[in-house]
């Protein structure tokens, strides 16, 4: 037999023997998918991924596992994300209120990072002179 051809039919072979074993991992029941998320999540928390702190990490990856269990979506809309920006404006009036409404709408520039200890939302307007 020809050896590239052995190799070829070895490699099926083995790929549907894979493909057997890995079966299982299909039919996971949405518990299990839960569990193995909770387990990756508290993972990067004991390696310092996260950028928190590691309880505050692992108290959080526990909050969620337990929600994800009562069958919450914990998936947040980008219109949610808008409205909880907005609401952060809320404590300043006028100008200051429509300027700060304009930055977390994403005009202007941002800088930062959340790990890095937060982002900088920055918005230059240009006012005329009083004459």
């Amino acid at each position: 037999m020809n050896p590239t051809l052995r190799f070829v039919r070895h490699a099926l072979a083995w790929g549907v023997l894979g493909l057997g074993a890995a079966g299982g991992t299909w039919s996971q029941t949405a518990a299990d998918v839960s569990r193995a998320r909770f387990d990756a999540e508290r993972k990067a928390c004991l390696a310092g991924l996260t950028g928190q702190d590691t309880q505050t990490c692992l108290t959080e990856a526990h909050n969620a596992y337990g929600e994800r269990r009562r069958g919450a979506d914990l998936q947040v809309s980008p219109e949610e994300l808008l409205y909880n920006r907005l609401r952060r404006c809320e404590v300043h009036q006028g100008p200051e209120r429509t300027d700060c409404e304009a930055r977390m709408r994403g005009q202007g520039q941002t800088s930062g990072s959340v790990d890095g200890g937060g982002l900088l939302r920055e918005l230059t307007t240009v006012v005329p002179p009083r004459q």
